[in-house]
């Protein structure tokens, strides 16, 4: 007879990683334009295999960005592979662009599908834990539902926000909106 072993639930992304005493000793300064930050963190093989094309438009302007390099890749290329995935004969486009928003300067990354969209039900409990849009989307295109969470915990950890624009049968929005100084916004907050 086998035993099971009971698992108590761990934050993937602990409260002490992602309090206050953000930006992280992986924290630097580095242009969102460069070749070694927009240099494929494009699923690229999935994009394939459900024949959509991807493109990226990146402003040649940007500020280089105060944040945590491996965990923005990380994080685009989440909403990457899941537009790709969602996406069947499609589009999605990655666009980087500078706002100016009162004193702050934002980065904002937006990851555009054509893809198969979501309710605003579905929406609404994207971004918790061990959700996803129904019950068939796991059976349909696999995954834990944990992929978002994290994505959004991250993109809060650095200073910045995760947000969702979408449509059924028409396709999803994702901004990743990210301070170029997040030291001073954190500030402001706390």
């Amino acid at each position: 007879m086998r035993q099971h072993r009971s698992r108590k639930y761990q934050d993937p992304l602990p409260p002490e990683r992602t309090a206050g005493n953000y930006p992280s000793r992986q924290s630097r300064s580095f242009g969102a334009t460069g070749k070694q930050n927009t240099s494929r963190p494009l699923p690229q093989p999935l994009a394939d295999k459900n024949s959509n094309a991807i493109e990226v438009h990146i402003a040649s302007d940007l500020s280089p960005i105060n944040a945590d390099a491996t965990r923005l890749k990380q994080c685009l290329l989440n909403l990457l592979s899941n537009a790709c995935k969602f996406t069947q004969s499609g589009r999605v486009t990655l666009s980087v662009v500078q706002q100016q928003l009162g004193l702050d300067s934002l980065i904002s990354f937006y990851v555009e599908d054509t893809g198969v969209g979501l309710s605003d039900e579905q929406a609404a409990r994207l971004f918790q834990p061990f959700s996803q849009a129904d019950a068939s989307t796991t059976r349909k295109f696999g995954g834990t539902g944990l992929g978002l969470a994290i994505t959004k915990k991250l993109c809060e950890a650095m200073g910045g926000n995760l947000t969702l624009q979408s449509q059924l049968g028409v396709g999803s929005t994702f901004t990743i909106e990210l301070p170029v100084c997040p030291s001073a916004r954190l500030r402001k907050l706390g």
